[in-house]
């Protein structure tokens, strides 16, 4: 599956924002989290189609042209960041003034979620499937963290993406998390779902049916 070009993703960013209502209204209100606008070098851009019979740079072969698209990681996958921070108040620390690891958790998850549905098409919705971390720092109250999440797979059903949080102040990393979304087509929402639920830019997991196992 390819990347999305920078073209797709600020229209998709302006739908968003148009219902900033919604976004206040749900747990990205709740915490203090805003996104920041994706910046044109974290959308992988299609690269120029090489020139028929011109040698691959990996295998040595002769290049057909017929198989360009967005370019990926090392790994194989797409590549494509997406930004936002978070406030480190009392709506965000555990009792004792620090920064607690569960807001975080919601953060790297709301993220990716972000993440996910910038690359979608109308209709579709990401879903959070799963998410783990790791908190290797401590930040007092009164900071604030930098949530980089980076899309690790794009799959057609899935996908991954490796999200740190860091200190926005020095660049200390707080905690790293990896989350994975289901990608939910339009006819796996429940019949009785109404048009202005389907407007919503995110995912409610009690509006849709239980995911399929599927291959991504």
């Amino acid at each position: 599956m390819n990347s999305p070009s920078l073209a797709h993703i600020r229209l998709m960013e302006a739908h968003s924002r148009a219902r900033q209502d919604l976004l206040d209204a749900s747990l990205v209100g709740s915490l203090g989290i805003v996104f920041l606008p994706v910046a044109e070098e974290d959308v992988p851009a299609a690269p120029e189609a090489a020139p028929a019979g011109a040698p691959d740079a990996v295998s040595g072969n002769a290049h057909d042209g017929a198989h360009e698209g967005a370019p990926v990681a090392a790994s194989g996958h797409a590549c494509f960041t997406v930004r936002a921070t978070m406030p480190a108040d009392a709506r965000t620390c555990q009792p004792f003034g620090y920064l607690s690891g569960g807001a975080s958790l919601a953060l790297a998850e709301t993220l990716a979620g972000w993440g996910s549905m910038l690359t979608l098409q109308p209709g579709e919705r990401p879903a959070g499937a799963s998410v783990s971390a790791n908190h290797v720092a401590a930040l007092a109250k009164g900071g604030q963290v930098l949530a980089t999440a980076t899309l690790l797979h794009m799959g057609r059903t899935t996908h991954v993406w490796n999200v740190d949080i860091t200190d926005a102040a020095d660049g200390r990393l707080i905690s790293t998390a990896r989350v994975l979304n289901h990608i939910l087509s339009p006819n796996t929402f429940s019949s009785h779902t109404s048009s202005h639920t389907s407007s919503h830019t995110f995912s409610h997991r009690e509006q849709v049916q239980p995911v399929p196992q599927q291959d991504s």
